[in-house]
Formats: C-alpha cells, sequence, structure tokens
C-alpha cells in the first residue's frame, strides 16, 4: 500500500475509497489478497498465523488434482535444519509450497525471490501417504503435514538444489538442474 500511495506521513492524511482498496489489491504482482464477491470483505490469499484465521482453506487436494512436485524455497542457513527436520509451518498456519518457480507461467507467489535453496516435495506421493495439502486462492500449495502437525518430512522431497557463493540463476535453468536431478536428494552448485 505504501508504494501506491506514499510515504506514511501521507497514509494518515489522506481519506481512502473501497476503489482505492481494491485498486491496490488488483495491482499487487502476487494476489497475496483477495476481496469477497461483493467487495465489502478482505483477507489475505494465505500466510495467516492468526489462530482461527484461514486455517481451514477449503477441501485437501487429491493426488489426481494435486501437482506432482511443488517447490518450497529457503536460504542455505537453514538447510541442516530442513534436512534433518523436514519443512515446517513455523509460525504460519501451512507450509508454502509454488507449483513451480518464480518467473514460469502461471506462478505468481508461492516463495521469496532471493530464495538459495530450492526444495522439491514429491506431492503426489506424500499425498498418497496421508499428508494433506490445499491450494489458496493465487495458486499457493499449502500444506499442513499429517494430521496437521504442520511437517512435510525430508522423506518427501525429490530433490534439494543449493545455490551457493551468491550464484543467481533463471528459473529456466533451476528447473533444467530440477530434472536433471530429479531423485538426487542434494545437489549444490556454486560459481567457479
Amino acid at each position: 500500500l505504501r508504494s501506491i500511495v506514499g510515504n506514511a506521513d501521507s497514509l494518515s492524511s489522506r481519506a481512502y475509497t473501497a476503489d482505492d482498496v481494491i485498486a491496490v489489491i488488483a495491482a499487487d504482482d502476487k494476489q497475496r489478497f483477495e476481496c469477497s464477491t461483493d467487495g465489502t470483505r478482505l483477507r489475505a490469499a494465505q500466510g495467516h498465523t492468526m489462530a482461527g484465521v484461514a486455517e481451514a482453506v477449503g477441501e485437501p487436494l487429491t493426488p489426481d488434482a494435486a501437482p506432482a512436485v511443488a517447490v518450497h524455497g529457503s536460504y542455505i542457513d537453514h538447510l541442516d535444519s530442513i534436512l534433518s527436520g523436514g519443512l515446517k509451518r513455523m509460525a504460519r498456519h501451512h507450509v508454502h509450497l509454488a507449483k513451480g518457480l518464480l518467473g514460469e507461467a502461471g506462478v505468481i507467489s508461492g516463495m521469496r525471490r532471493n530464495a538459495e535453496l530450492f526444495i522439491w516435495v514429491n506431492v503426489r506421493e506424500a499425498l498418497e501417504d496421508g499428508l494433506r495439502f490445499f491450494e489458496s486462492a493465487n495458486g499457493v500449495i499449502l500444506g499442513d503435514g499429517r494430521d496437521g502437525d504442520g511437517v512435510i518430512p525430508s522423506k518427501y522431497f525429490s530433490v534439494v538444489i543449493e545455490l551457493r557463493g551468491g550464484l543467481c540463476l533463471h528459473a529456466a535453468q533451476v528447473r533444467l538442474l530440477q530434472r536433471a536431478f530429479a531423485g538426487c536428494l542434494r545437489v549444490a552448485v556454486t560459481k567457479l
């Protein structure tokens, strides 16, 4: 909101209309918010941390409706914890996964742009073993683990790709690594 309407000092001195709020929602590149059909209510599409807010996001995905794999972006500092304890929802209600990488067709949200660790999760395999996944209104795959415990164990990881030494790759390059090394638990890529 601040980037669209100006600095914090001007926020309190301006009267905003419902149309202003709807314009901000429409301009958000990751579609983080959604409006009710009558335009009277607003909510975040996912990422809630408050008890009772969006803990249930609809019907769980089925193996037929779910993507085969989805990817979670993180940072090298968290690698050992993720490999030993799995992906955890932390303070949120769900672990967030994207159907692909930012920049790929139809992927607008689900990970931070500066991720240096990409963890592909075998969603269908995890579903068949009793873990639950949902899809948010903006296409983010939300995992709540088995019986809502908030953990996706590392046994469901297809491949973990680390970009080391400040290496930045385009989505197509990371996707190529994912396909080439699927089935390898851990692949580290470093600048030479």
